[in-house]
């Protein structure tokens, strides 16, 4: 592996967030505020896809 540390993808949950925040940088801010409260709540692996 030459020293590289490899990222484990198992059980990892993608959110994904497109045109979501209506264009408003506050909307999408606050999106992911909340997924996060989410994931942490529920012990979820979490990563946000954004697009």
């Amino acid at each position: 592996m030459n020293g590289e540390r490899k990222f484990d993808f198992s059980n990892l949950f993608t959110f994904e967030m497109a045109n979501n925040h209506q264009g408003s940088l506050e909307h999408g801010k606050r999106i992911i505020a909340e997924v996060g409260k989410i994931a942490k709540e529920f012990g979820i692996r979490a990563a946000l896809k954004l697009q």
